[in-house]
């Protein structure tokens, strides 16, 4: 018989593994967790023991099955417990040389948007995972109980964990916004989920992704979704022509991976030029610009893709009655590299399709192509060819925990080609345009310390479109004429910005923006028979800019952003300023004042005005630099006042605005070969924007309404009087919502414009750049000459057209069951439901008034499967 003493030391050391577990069935380390194994079920486990020690666990042992526990250590820990056989466990680490998991997902803590790319790093270790797409990180590590756990994102607190925090599985972390201490830095769903409002800089972001589903869009269409907030409207009905409060298209700047676009979209500005399924975030800035974005006079669309690293295959395959996708993000280096790429192609035109025929009578019903595809020409249309495509690559690259770049490649391309002959006259017409417009930009992110960041990009871009002409007599085999249109844009640009936590409630940012700009427009014409002309511009402008911002709280309720951008410009050797600013004054917890103000300059401008010669009704917008000979630099001044009121799911914003646009120029078709064939003018924009939202359960709805008085100014028109803008719309009302239930989603909107202006006096000369002339009185005919009869001269709008509206819905339906990770969705969109005739222009053709209407009834199919 053992003595007492020994005894009880015997049956505490039987009892102790046994009372590490006694909270919940839950362990501390896993040394206490292999000696209980042993004790409970008399296992063996082979193991090294300087890997064991120490390391922490949250496992729970009150399962009687030795296999369940097993299993859950192989899940939650960084080791594999091999079972042998009925009395020994091997137990091994998943990686060389370590020993202990960190996993967790991370988020916004008031947004609870999910934070891809956010740095984690052991503090006393060289080393870092990113969170994917997802907002997860997952990692082995080597456990030193010493050590520690950082959690670090640009535009958030720091956290630090001890490692054993991460002892048992993942972990929710939640990040606060570290530039500025208000609780209202955005609202989550401004417009729909997927939306988001940002306080500091008076933008609105949104996640494809998450977006909720809009009304007549499945597809995903990013430009032709923002027609949906206040204050953005396409006054045609193209993705691409996005008036922002008044502004032309071009005055907009458009980036994808901080590359620029000038090409305004596929099919002539129909469709949006990018893959929406590359697409990661946007962000839209209505008015004032952030001082570290230039180079245009209007608002902001920012589109990036993903910016992360993965670890897991993403892949999506899609496909609309247009065209078809895909897209691809891949690991290849785990935690390090990551590859994205994308694709998109249209089908081959078929007039039959729904869909194609929607846009193809919209695109050409004032051209000579119209009457070809309805059978009603005496020509023949011998050969009709179209097609639009785009890709996107991109490498994502975590050089170390402090480090992260990238590589992004876009392309873009548009070709159309005609031809027809006309027995009448013996002609062949044979017409060619193409549209490219690709890009490459490299960037680096560091951050050095937790206070201090830097940012390094370049890019380069070229957009190109060409437009053939070529008539021919092929009676004869003989050239009549040929024409050819040419329109260069090539853009280089070096970035480099700096970022500055002055303390916990002001951040300093400080940057250099060089931009090498070249242009070329080539316009020239050789008639065989007759004579030949050429129109010529090149350029190539620098501009140099400084900026510099500091943003924070003045006060716990007051924020501020204020910045300047100064500008040198080599063409012409100007310097300018652009002071801008930003304030945020939070009332209460509801309710919050908003106003920003600032002037923007633009050195590349757009021109109107230039027709495709044989296939008429389709613009030729061509770019030019500003060279303050022909064209001078585009300059603005805007300014927003507002308040945002959010409490129990309502949302109530109403802002008010003020644009001045200078120096805007047109082209005069009247006389567009002259040597200096311009007019210029401005554009005055006063509005208000408001909207109301409220969320349900399974129930978005939302109304938006804009007022605006817009009006412009040339000199050679109308004797230099201000009119109606051609982009003036006074009245937009938006009503809509969408609803869920069970694996359907269901949107519906109905939209309602004011006419566009109609003066045939004042917007045909607009349109065209005539200037005003006093045409002189015919001479009186011979006496005796018999008195002809006039004709009635064809009567059309003299005001505006009749006001526009249409009903737009969408039916989005997700597959029930995931299968291995693949799942899917269908769904059908209707635009302008009931078939509205909505005039947009109208223009005399002999005896008659002839009007170019917006697309009528739109159906569209979209599938979309994910793996």
């Amino acid at each position: 018989m053992l003595p007492a003493k020994k005894y009880i030391t015997a049956i505490a050391m039987f009892i102790f593994p046994f009372l590490v577990v006694s909270q919940n069935g839950k362990t501390s380390d896993l040394s206490s967790v292999i000696s209980f194994l042993n004790a409970k079920y008399g296992v063996v486990l082979s193991y090294d023991v300087e890997l064991i020690k120490d390391v922490p666990v949250n496992i729970d042992t009150t399962q009687s099955d030795l296999k369940n526990i097993l299993h859950e250590l192989n899940s939650e820990t960084a080791f594999h417990f091999e079972l042998l056989n009925s009395k020994n466990v091997l137990v091994k680490p998943k990686s060389s040389g370590q020993n202990f998991i960190i996993s967790g997902t991370v988020f916004d803590k008031k947004t609870q948007e999910l934070l891809l790319g956010t740095i984690i790093y052991q503090s006393r270790a060289k080393y870092g995972v990113y969170a994917n797409e997802s907002g997860n990180f997952h990692k082995a590590i080597k456990y030193n109980a010493d050590d520690s756990i950082v959690v670090s994102s640009i535009g958030y607190e720091k956290v630090i964990y001890p490692l054993s925090y991460f002892a048992g599985g993942q972990k929710k972390i939640a990040l606060q916004s570290q530039r500025i201490q208000m609780n209202e830095v955005s609202v989550t769903a401004y417009l729909t989920t997927g939306v988001s409002y940002d306080a500091t800089d008076n933008s609105i972001n949104i996640r494809p992704k998450n977006l909720s589903i809009l009304p007549g869009s499945v597809n995903g269409d990013v430009l032709g979704a923002l027609d949906a907030m206040p204050g953005i409207s396409s006054t045609d009905g193209k993705a691409g022509s996005l008036n922002i409060r008044g502004s032309s298209p071009d005055q907009t700047q458009i980036n994808v991976d901080n590359i620029p676009v000038y090409l305004k979209g596929h099919f002539f500005g129909s469709i949006t030029p990018v893959n929406p399924n590359a697409v990661d975030q946007i962000k839209v800035q209505r008015s004032t610009m952030s001082v570290d974005k230039g180079g245009r006079a209007g608002g902001l669309i920012d589109i990036h893709t993903a910016n992360n690293v993965t670890n897991k295959l993403h892949a999506t395959v899609s496909s609309s009655a247009m065209d078809g996708n895909v897209y691809v993000h891949t690991p290849v280096l785990k935690d390090k590299i990551s590859v994205a790429i994308s694709a998109r192609h249209s089908y081959p035109f078929n007039n039959e399709n729904p869909a194609f025929t929607s846009v193809s009578n919209y695109l050409f019903q004032k051209s000579e192509m119209r009457p070809l595809f309805d059978g009603t020409s005496s020509d023949k249309l011998e050969k009709f060819g179209f097609d639009y495509s785009d890709a996107n690559a991109k490498i994502n690259y975590n050089i170390s925990s402090k480090h992260k770049g990238s590589v992004s490649a876009l392309f873009i391309q548009n070709y159309m080609m005609v031809d027809r002959n006309s027995a009448k006259n013996n002609t062949r017409y044979l017409d060619e345009i193409r549209m490219h417009n690709w890009g490459l930009n490299t960037s680096l992110h560091s951050s050095w310390t937790s206070r201090f960041n830097t940012f390094l990009s370049l890019t380069h871009s070229i957009y190109n479109q060409s437009f053939d002409v070529l008539k021919q007599n092929y009676t004869r085999d003989s050239l009549i004429s040929k024409s050819l249109y040419e329109n260069e844009a090539a853009d280089s640009r070096i970035l480099f910005e700096t970022d500055y936590k002055i303390n916990n409630n002001f951040v300093l940012k400080t940057g250099y923006d060089g931009r090498i700009q070249n242009v070329h427009y080539l316009r020239a014409s050789n008639n065989y028979t007759n004579t030949s002309f050429m129109q010529n511009f090149k350029n190539e402008g620098i501009v140099n800019s400084m900026y510099t911002t500091l943003s924070g709280n003045i006060t716990k309720k007051f924020f501020m952003n204020v910045g300047l951008r100064a500008n040198h410009y080599t063409l012409t050797g100007e310097y300018s300023f652009e002071p801008r600013a930003f304030l945020n004054y939070s009332v209460n917890n509801f309710f919050r004042l908003k106003a920003s103000g600032g002037y923007q300059k633009q050195f590349v401008v757009q021109l109107t005005g230039v027709n495709i010669e044989s296939v008429g009704g389709l613009d030729n917008q061509i770019w030019m630099l500003a060279d303050d000979r022909y064209i001078p630099a585009v300059n603005s001044f805007q300014g927003t006042f507002g308040g945002m009121f959010e409490k129990n799911s309502w949302l109530i914003d109403l802002e008010g605005y003020y644009r001045d646009v200078m120096n805007v120029t047109s082209v005069s078709l009247t006389t567009p070969l002259r040597e200096f064939p311009f007019i210029y003018g401005g554009i005055k924009t006063a509005g208000a924007d408001l909207l109301v939202r409220k969320q349900w359960k399974s129930i978005d709805a939302w109304v938006s309404y804009s007022y605006s008085d817009s009006r412009m100014q040339f000199d050679s028109i109308n004797g230099g009087t201000s009119f109606t803008s051609i982009y003036d719309q006074t009245h937009i009302l938006d009503v809509a919502g969408s609803y869920r239930i069970g694996q359907f989603k269901f949107s519906m909107g109905w939209k309602y414009r004011t006419g566009l202006a109609a003066l045939p006096s004042i917007r045909t000369r607009m349109l065209s750049g005539a200037p005003t002339t006093v045409k002189q009185p015919s001479p009186p005919p011979p006496p005796g000459t018999p008195v002809q009869p006039k004709s009635a001269p064809p009567v059309g709008y003299t005001g505006r057209f009749p006001d526009y509206h249409q009903l737009d819905v969408s039916v989005y339906y997700n597959f029930p069951k995931e299968v291995k990770g693949f799942k899917g969705s269908v769904g059908i969109s209707v635009m302008n439901c009931y078939n509205q005739d909505n005039i947009i222009e109208q223009s005399p053709e002999r005896n008659t008034v002839s009007s170019r209407l917006m697309p009528l009834m739109a159906p569209n199919l979209f599938i979309t499967l994910s793996f």
